[in-house]
């Protein structure tokens, strides 16, 4: 494994892709430099990893100069479960992988089983490993003891089933005697008693997490995000929606919720378990996550050097085919964020 050499085909300046996917991207490739298996230049690269639908044009043009190389795939989604609009945004992701990727990386379990069930082709090779926070920015703090429970949300895109229904009701009906509610990100909704903050930066954010009691998910079919990860390895218990790959990674750090029916007794509950914090910071550990990617990328790599495994070829009726869905979608990136 030691001559190979990883390329992570990304645009890493663009201000259109997704904030936390760029900043694990980034992290990861600091990482695999520091293994001394990362090369700058695609050309030069043993597998190349790439993310989604992003650079999928540049994807196709090294796949089919370099048919030998080894394309992993990371797979977020499905993107239609976050926005309604993006069933054909599935579909271009869904395509390239079926046509290039010789390795497929999901982030939950819940994640695999849903884009399996909306049209994705098995892949030859896959795994599921989850996202993983900066962890010189996210980690454990002493915490001062307030008067009121502090709960902390977070947002980056306002679509529908990111659970502003639930901060809504919560504006509405909780008890700000007892308790206060930080929301971090854009709402469609005003509101009355939810201090609102925007723009943070991974480093403010942090200094919000260690200052609140508990983290509240409210989303409807999350993958896995990577603001959760945070908050558990900042030491906060969680109350999360029962949807999506919440069920699969709470653990024992919190409590789940169906909705506004039982919300408000979530969190009574969880604000009377004094000294409850998260155990679910070593499923978060970048370490261990980006060497799984590690060995992820070395076995299929070893599997195709030992003649166990082919890599996909792409013709040029194949390339022309995702080039199509891409140019048909006409897609405003910046709308697809985490």
């Amino acid at each position: 494994m030691s001559h190979m050499k990883i390329n992570i085909l990304f645009d890493f300046n663009s201000i259109r892709a997704p904030w936390k996917s760029s900043k694990f991207l980034r992290d990861l490739r600091n990482f695999f430099e520091q293994e001394d298996v990362y090369t700058t230049i695609p050309d030069k690269a043993d597998v190349i990893l790439f993310y989604n639908h992003y650079c999928i044009e540049e994807v196709i043009k090294i796949k089919r100069l370099y048919p030998n190389k080894i394309f992993i795939h990371k797979i977020d989604g499905p993107l239609k479960f976050i926005d309604n609009k993006n069933d054909k945004l599935d579909d271009l992701i869904f395509t390239a992988n079926h046509l290039v990727a010789d390795g497929t990386v999901f982030q939950s379990e819940w994640s695999k089983i849903k884009c399996f069930e909306q049209g994705l082709s098995s892949s030859p090779i896959d795994t599921v490993i989850l996202n993983a926070p900066d962890p010189a920015i996210f980690f454990k703090k002493e915490k001062n003891i307030s008067r009121k429970k502090k709960i902390i949300s977070v947002c980056y895109a306002p679509f529908i089933n990111k659970g502003i229904d639930i901060l809504a009701f919560l504006d509405e009906k909780l008890d700000f005697n007892k308790f206060e509610i930080t929301y971090v990100g854009d709402s469609p909704v005003t509101f009355k008693h939810i201090r609102l903050l925007r723009g943070l930066t991974d480093t403010e954010w942090a200094e919000e997490l260690w200052s609140h009691d508990f983290f509240l998910a409210p989303s409807l079919d999350d993958p896995c995000p990577v603001s959760l990860a945070e908050a558990f390895k900042c030491g906060l218990p969680a109350i999360v929606r029962d949807s999506g790959a919440y069920p699969e990674i709470l653990g024992a750090s919190g409590l789940l919720f169906n909705g506004t029916e039982d919300v408000l007794s979530k969190i009574n509950t969880l604000s009377g378990q004094n000294g409850l914090a998260s155990e679910n910071e070593a499923l978060y550990d970048f370490d261990l996550v980006s060497h799984s990617y590690l060995s992820f990328m070395a076995g299929v790599y070893s599997d195709a050097a030992e003649d166990h495994y082919w890599p996909k070829k792409i013709n040029f009726l194949k390339s022309a085919k995702l080039k199509k869905i891409r140019k048909s979608l006409l897609l405003n990136e910046n709308e697809f964020l985490e």
